[in-house]
C-alpha cells in the first residue's frame, strides 16, 4: 500500500481536518490544531508530501521520524500540528487496514469509557453559574473554567475576589460531586498565579491548568512548591524534551498532551507514559472537533494514568461529530464509550466535510479541480 494525496479542508466552525488517500482506497483522518495562518498550516502538509507520496502508510514510527526528527533544524508550533495530522491519519489507515481500532496496536483498552471534562465560563459570575447548570444538566462529572486573565503584573484585591467569586459560582451550582478545574491560561506571572491559587484553594479546584507560561519551568518550579493545588500544563508544548523540563522537578500532577500538537497519538501515549512513571495523571486537551475527538480518545482508552479528557461540550454538538460523523459520539453521563471501529473508529461524511469548507484565501501550491479551490493537495 501506497501513500498517494493528501487534502487539507478548513470548515466550519474553523477546523482543519486532513484527508489522506492510498491507492489500495483506505483514507484516514487527521485534525490539526491552528496555530498559525490556515495556509501556513496547508503549505507545511504539502512539502511533507514530498517525503510521504508513494511511501508504505503503514511505518509509522518510522514516517514521524522522516518529518519531525529528519532536519537539523526542527520545526516549530505550526510545523508539529502538520506532523500531528499526518500522524493521526497514518495511524486511522493502518487501523482500518488490520480492522482493529488504534488503541490495540498500542497494548489495547485499559477501560470501556473515558470520563469527559466540558469546558465551561461566563463573563460574571451569574453567567458562570448558569453555563454549569447546563453542563451539570447533561450529567458531567468534571468542567474546567477559564478565569479572567490579570491586567497587571500583580492585580488588586478587587480582581481576586472577583475570579473566586466566579468559582465560588459555578461550585455553588454544581456541589460537591463535580469536578472543577481552573484554566489560568498562563497570562499570570508566578508570584500572581501563587497569590490567585491560595485564593481559590478553599474550594478545591480538581487542577490548575497553565498557572503561568509553560515555557517557563522555573516558574512552574515556583508555583508548586508554594501551593497546595495540583498543576496541569500542555497547551503550547510540543516535544517530548519540554513536558519533560515540567516533569523532571516534579512541578506538575497532571500532564495535558494534545494531539494536534505534539506530533501526534503515539507521541501523546508516550508523554502519558513518561508522566505515569512519575505518578502523575493525563488529562489530554481537546478543543477541537471529532477528529481530535477520535484521536484523543485512542490515547485515552490505552493510558492507564487517564484522569479525564477535555473537550468543548458545545451546543451544536458539532465537536462530537454531529452532521460530519456518520454516528457522532455520544456523551452519556459524563462518559464517551471508547470506540470499537477500525482506525480512529470514525466514519466521515465527505459530502458534508466538502460542503462546509471554508475557501481559502490563498493559492495552493499544487492545484486541485476535484476539490474545486477549497484547501489544498498534494
Amino acid at each position: 500500500m501506497k501513500i498517494t494525496n493528501a487534502t487539507t479542508h478548513f470548515i466550519k466552525p474553523g477546523w482543519m481536518i486532513l484527508e489522506l488517500s492510498t491507492d489500495k482506497g483506505i483514507i484516514g483522518y487527521g485534525e490539526y490544531d491552528i496555530t498559525g495562518p490556515p495556509s501556513a498550516l496547508a503549505a507545511v502538509t504539502t512539502e511533507l508530501g514530498a517525503l510521504l507520496r508513494g511511501r508504505d502508510p503503514l511505518y509509522i514510527e518510522h514516517l514521524w521520524q522522516l518529518m519531525a526528527g529528519g532536519s537539523h533544524y526542527r520545526g516549530g508550533l505550526v510545523y508539529s500540528s502538520a506532523v500531528s495530522a499526518v500522524e493521526q491519519a497514518l495511524w486511522d489507515i493502518k487501523g482500518k487496514a488490520l480492522k482493529i481500532p488504534v488503541y490495540e496496536m498500542l497494548g489495547g483498552a485499559c477501560r470501556q469509557k473515558v470520563r469527559m471534562q466540558a469546558r465551561t465560563g461566563g463573563d460574571s459570575p451569574e453567567d458562570a453559574a448558569t453555563i454549569a447548570k447546563g453542563i451539570r444538566l447533561k450529567h458531567y462529572k468534571s468542567m474546567k473554567i477559564a478565569l479572567q486573565p490579570p491586567a497587571r503584573a500583580i492585580e488588586t484585591r478587587t480582581y481576586l475576589q472577583q475570579q473566586v467569586a466566579h468559582l465560588q459560582a459555578v461550585r455553588d451550582e454544581v456541589g460537591d460531586e463535580v469536578d472543577i478545574a481552573v484554566t489560568l491560561t498562563g497570562c499570570t506571572n508566578p508570584a500572581m498565579a501563587i497569590r490567585l491559587i491560595h485564593a481559590m484553594e478553599p474550594l478545591t479546584p480538581l487542577f490548575v491548568e497553565a498557572p503561568c507560561l509553560s515555557s517557563h519551568p522555573a516558574g512552574f518550579v515556583r508555583v508548586s512548591r508554594a501551593t497546595a493545588s495540583p498543576l496541569a500544563a500542555g497547551d503550547g508544548l510540543y516535544t517530548r524534551s519540554a513536558f519533560h523540563a515540567l516533569l523532571e522537578p516534579h512541578a506538575l500532577a497532571v500532564v495535558q498532551p494534545d494531539v494536534c500538537q505534539v506530533g501526534g497519538i503515539l507521541q501523546a501515549v508516550k508523554i502519558a507514559a513518561m508522566a505515569e512513571g512519575g505518578d502523575v495523571s493525563l488529562a489530554p486537551l481537546n478543543p477541537r472537533g471529532p477528529v481530535s475527538l477520535a484521536a484523543s480518545l485512542q490515547v485515552a482508552a490505552c493510558s492507564p494514568n487517564l484522569l479525564v479528557l477535555d473537550h468543548p461540550a458545545l451546543g451544536t454538538k458539532w465537536d462530537v461529530g454531529y452532521g460530519l460523523l456518520a454516528t457522532p459520539f455520544d456523551v452519556h453521563g459524563g462518559y464517551i464509550p471508547i470506540p470499537e471501529g477500525p482506525g480512529l473508529g470514525i466514519e466521515m461524511n465527505a459530502a458534508v466535510l466538502r460542503e462546509r469548507a471554508i475557501p481559502m484565501t490563498w493559492d495552493p501550491p499544487v492545484a486541485n479541480p476535484a476539490n474545486n479551490g477549497l484547501g489544498a493537495t498534494w
